[in-house]
This record gives structure tokens, C-alpha cells and sequence, in this order.
């Protein structure tokens, strides 16, 4: 119930982020190309080259730190062109890089050049194209690149050229990620015949129409995410092909399944179910947003012959709800699987943890969650540890912020804000504490109608 505190490293790295301006100085381009150093840049338009170097030149960062450093300017929105020149060579040493959300260009990502990644994710990147990005790498790092995450980035750049064939380059590429990229048939095919090694594949929210060049990569692929992906074909006989297959994510979230194809013909996620013999391996499978399509009779049947299945999604599908899956007490409920879904307070928190990226879901969730806090009768801080991350990380989302809202304030409310008893005793303080602000921010929680959060 009650988490450790912070690593004194955590806590040194938040510090330097605070104050980071002790640390890093500015300097200006100046007309003859030399760099010079300033006090501020509040005295300078956004016209003349900027960039910050350690004040300290000779300090260096070891792998570990230097990566976590990064990570901690993203968390903290420091990353940006002018920022990103700290993580010279000279000063820092970069093997895995995580950038999410950054308003980064090329001119500051070309700083990667100067080192080895083998692990590279850039999420969600809107001033730069995938090609660029491509660009910005060392030759060691092309041919050495194992892990490749372009998940919502842009293969188009500024001019509107498009460079995709260069992610063949990556040709020891162990795990690809181009989901909700501009990702065509022709470039999909190409991946599958020249990228031999790839072992995880996410072409999730593609413009893909045919699953069968997936056939070419049968030796070597054990995780496959195929979301969002209404029109595609050949579904099954591609993934009878795939026996390695350990993980298989099929689910829908931006897609509505409206398509008459799904309404006058035999639903494919049954098909694939009741298919007995397929996937022998599987290990996680993830049937989300299938809504009414998904049959509990197939699903009860295709578990019961996959007895390596340990994880379960059925978010926004009607058996969520069905005794046998949300029930814990039932006699055939699964015991050995870990499902997210709505039909528990188990299944909400898994539901919560796995997909804090998608919107609607995590909204259903909260609503469900909601409507359980109201009969809690004990502080729960693992339920604010849930609710605030995806809190955080949809903050424009009117729906989630309020359905967020009503759970917190039915968790700080009266008695569930005490601190147990021996807890206090024991001179320890619970998670609680952290949160003691919420209830002072959400004083209309009181008046929230329940249907504005679903």
C-alpha cells in the first residue's frame, strides 16, 4: 500500500532540473561563427542560434546518468534544440534515447551523431520527419540500431517529400514501432523482405491493407500490434503462419467498428478465436474494442486451449462485464490470467496501468472507477497512484479531467484522508500525504454530474 521513497539519485536529477541554470550557461552565434557566452537570452530574438553548454567543460556524464538526465528534461518539458547541445560526446554518453512530446528540430537532434544508439524512440515528434531523424544518426548507430520507436511521427517533412525506404537501412533491427505513421503496402512489404531479424512489429493505425508479407518474418516475429487496422486483410491466414507469435494486440481505440463488412459478414476476431490449433505460443492477446462483436462462448473456448495465455485485454468489449470474467469468486472464472477491462475494480486498475495512453479508454475506466470510490471506506493511495499519471497525461481531455476530478474527490473526502492507524505509529507516512493539495483543487467535484464523464 505504501511505496518507497525516492532514490537519492532521483531526487539529485530532480534538483539539477530545478535549477538547472546553475549548471548550464547560455551562448550566441555570432556573426563570424564563433560561440559566445551570455547572461540571459531574454535580451536576444529567437532569430540569432542559441544553445546551453555545462558550465563546467569538463564535466562528464556516465551512460546511466546521462540517460536519465534525458529522460527527466522530457518529463520536465526542459528538451529543446538549445538544450539538447549539453548531450555532446565531450560531456555525456547516450545509448538509449526516449523522446516524447519535444518541440525538437534536426538542428538539435544532429547532436546524436556523436553517439552509439542502439535504442532510439522519438514519440509523438511534429518539427522533424522520421527520415530526418534517420539523418541524424552515426553510421555505427545504423548499423547497429536493435529497438526503433517513430510511433505518430511524420515520414512527410516540411516540403512534403517522403523518405520512408530509409528505415530499411536499420538492417539489424530487432523491434520496429510505426504505428499512426504515414506507413503504406509497398514500404510494408519491403520492411518484412529486407528487416529479417525484427522480432516485435507495430504497424498499428497504418495504411496497410494486406497482413500477408507478415508470412516472410515467421521465423523471427513473437510480437505483433495490429490495431486500429478495420480494412485489413488475410487476417488469418497471416497469423496461422506466425507460430512464435507470444504477443498479439489487435485491438481498436481510434477506430470505430461501423463497417458494414463486420455487420453482414462473419466477424474476423471470431474466426481467429475459434480457431483452436492457431497461435500455439501466445502468451498476451488483446481483443479491446471489439465490442459486442466478440463472442463469450469463442473467447471461453480459445482460452481454455491456450494454456500459456497470461494476459487478457477486453476493454470496451460487453464480455467485460460478462460473471465469468469479472467475477473472482465464480467457479470458472480464469484465475491464471491477468485481464484489463471495466467489469472489477482488478480489471479497472490493470486497465488504467496498460493503456494511460488511450483517451477513451482510461476515460470509461474512471467513470467505472467512480461509481466503486464512493463505497470505499479505507485511504487508498494505489488508486491515486493510477488516477494522476493519466490525470497528467491527458490533460486537454475535458472528459477524462472530470471523471479524473470525481475519483479524487471521492478518495480525499471525510474520513479516507486519515492515515491509518499504525501506520502513524509506526512513524511512516503513506503515499496520502503526497496528494494532500487535491482537495483544495477540486472544490466543484461535489456538484459534477456523473454523465459528463461518460
Amino acid at each position: 500500500m505504501f511505496e518507497s521513497p525516492n532514490t537519492l539519485e532521483d531526487l539529485c536529477l530532480d534538483t539539477i532540473c530545478d535549477n538547472i541554470l546553475t549548471y548550464i550557461e547560455p551562448q550566441i552565434e555570432t556573426k563570424e561563427g564563433w560561440w559566445e557566452k551570455i547572461d540571459s537570452t531574454e535580451d536576444y530574438d529567437d532569430e540569432i542560434e542559441k544553445r546551453y553548454v555545462f558550465r563546467d567543460a569538463e564535466i562528464f556524464l556516465i551512460n546511466e546518468i546521462s540517460e536519465k538526465l534525458m529522460k527527466k528534461f522530457v518529463e520536465k518539458r526542459l528538451l529543446c534544440d538549445a538544450t539538447l547541445n549539453i548531450f555532446m560526446e565531450s560531456n555525456t554518453k547516450l545509448r538509449k534515447v526516449k523522446l516524447k512530446n519535444c518541440k525538437v528540430s534536426k538542428k538539435g537532434l544532429h547532436i546524436l551523431k556523436q553517439h552509439k544508439i542502439v535504442d532510439l524512440a522519438c514519440i509523438n515528434l511534429k518539427n522533424i520527419s522520421i527520415g530526418q531523424i534517420l539523418d541524424c544518426l552515426s553510421e555505427w548507430s545504423i548499423e547497429n540500431m536493435t529497438n526503433v520507436n517513430f510511433s505518430k511521427c511524420s515520414f512527410i517533412d516540411m516540403y512534403r517529400y517522403s523518405f520512408m525506404i530509409k528505415i530499411t537501412n536499420l538492417k539489424n533491427l530487432r523491434s520496429l514501432n510505426l504505428s499512426y505513421t504515414e506507413l503504406n503496402q509497398t514500404i510494408f512489404k519491403i520492411i518484412c523482405e529486407d528487416l529479417r531479424y525484427l522480432e516485435k512489429l507495430d504497424v498499428s493505425g497504418t495504411q496497410i491493407a494486406d497482413l500477408r508479407p507478415l508470412t516472410m518474418l515467421s521465423s523471427t516475429l513473437t510480437s505483433l500490434s495490429i490495431c486500429d487496422l478495420p480494412q485489413a486483410e488475410h487476417l488469418l491466414p497471416t497469423l496461422e503462419q506466425l507460430k512464435l507469435l507470444r504477443y498479439l494486440d489487435i485491438s481498436f481505440f481510434n477506430e470505430k467498428l461501423d463497417s458494414p463488412m463486420y455487420v453482414q459478414h462473419h466477424c474476423p476476431i471470431n474466426d481467429l478465436l475459434e480457431n483452436q490449433n492457431i497461435l500455439p505460443e501466445l502468451v498476451m492477446l488483446d481483443v479491446s474494442g471489439w465490442r459486442d462483436f466478440l463472442s463469450r462462448h469463442v473467447l471461453l473456448s480459445f482460452i481454455e486451449t491456450h494454456p500459456k495465455l497470461e494476459f487478457l485485454g477486453i476493454v470496451l468489449c460487453s464480455v467485460t462485464f460478462d460473471p465469468v470474467f469479472s467475477d473472482s469468486s465464480g467457479v470458472d472464472y480464469p484465475q491464471n490470467l491477468i485481464i484489463a477491462g471495466l467489469g472489477n475494480e482488478k480489471q479497472i486498475k490493470v486497465t488504467l496501468k496498460m493503456y494511460k495512453e488511450r483517451s477513451n479508454y482510461v476515460q470509461k475506466a474512471l467513470y467505472h472507477l467512480f461509481q466503486l470510490t464512493s463505497t470505499f471506506q479505507e485511504a487508498r493511495p494505489d488508486i491515486f497512484d493510477l488516477v494522476l499519471p493519466v490525470m497528467e497525461a491527458h490533460s486537454s481531455r475535458f472528459g477524462v479531467q472530470m471523471a479524473a476530478t470525481a475519483c479524487l474527490y471521492n478518495l480525499t473526502r471525510g474520513a479516507l484522508q486519515e492515515h491509518p492507524p499504525e501506520v502513524a505509529e509506526q512513524g511512516r507516512q503513506p503515499d496520502i500525504v503526497r496528494y494532500g493539495e487535491v482537495p483544495r483543487r477540486i472544490p466543484a467535484a461535489e456538484k459534477l454530474p456523473v454523465n459528463a464523464m461518460q
